[in-house]
């Protein structure tokens, strides 16, 4: 090692012994701060509101719009519902 190299080194161990503390600091609270962005980055991008949705029916024709009008209403009278005929119980005797 030459002697310009060597003061070089230990004009660097005498700042980061005289100052570590102060260099800890400084590497945690820039740590921090990156990772705090980083985060909000992503709680944007994950968060990021999303166009409404536009409508994908193209159109009615007429056999579709038919169909609606021969629906029957709730106010109509009474109609009639048909059940499935009930199932035999297996475990009955």
């Amino acid at each position: 090692m030459t002697p310009q190299l060597y003061s070089i080194g230990q004009q660097v161990q005498k700042f980061f012994v005289k100052h570590h503390s102060v260099v800890f600091i400084a590497f945690i609270s820039l740590f921090t701060a990156i990772s705090i962005y980083v985060a909000y980055q992503v709680v944007q991008t994950v968060f990021e509101p999303t166009a409404p949705p536009t409508s994908t029916i193209n159109g009615f024709d007429q056999k579709t719009i038919e169909k609606i009008k021969t629906l029957n209403d709730s106010n109509s009278g009474s109609v009639s519902i048909q059940l499935p005929s009930p199932r035999p119980n297996p475990f009955a005797e």
